[in-house]
């Protein structure tokens, strides 16, 4: 996921300047320590919470149904 900063920003104390190209880690999240116990392992018994894997709002994946099915 890629996006353009329409003015300069800071993030988490990093300063980033206007029309600078920023992209986000999918792989990397929903795996902060300080919100999950073990956030690396698989566990089908974790609350249901909203995350990045499957985007959101009118880009949701249209197959993220189907991947939760499967999983269990």
């Amino acid at each position: 996921m890629v996006r353009v900063t329409t003015q300069d920003t800071e993030l988490s104390g990093c300063p980033i300047p206007a029309d600078e190209v920023v992209s986000v880690m999918l792989g990397s999240a929903n795996t902060d320590e300080r919100a999950w116990d073990e956030a690396e392992s698989v566990d089908i018994d974790r609350r249901v919470n909203k995350h990045l894997a499957f985007g959101g709002g009118i880009h949701r994946c249209l197959g993220s149904h189907l991947a939760r099915w499967n999983c269990v």
